[in-house]
């Protein structure tokens, strides 16, 4: 039940791109590709949290990367915030 209140939350703030990455089966692999100040890093911060949190995956297990330290650095502060 409150999965799906967090989901039904998550849709009404994420556009249908943003939604699919981070709803894709967790055993999928993406790569994903969009413009400045699309919500890049809002939807790859919410699958790995969900990736951690509702699919169980241990956080060693799994690997973002980023084209610039920056955004990585903005990744890792929004994960672990």
């Amino acid at each position: 039940m409150f999965l799906e209140g967090v989901m039904h939350g998550l849709a009404k703030r994420l556009d249908d791109a943003q939604l699919e990455c981070v709803t894709t089966h967790a055993a999928a692999s993406l790569f994903v590709v969009a413009g400045p100040g699309s919500g890049k890093t809002t939807a790859i911060t919410l699958r790995v949290l969900r990736l951690i949190f509702v699919d169980l995956f241990d956080p060693a297990a799994i690997l973002a990367t980023t084209f610039t330290n920056r955004a990585a650095d903005e990744l890792r502060s929004r994960i672990l915030g």
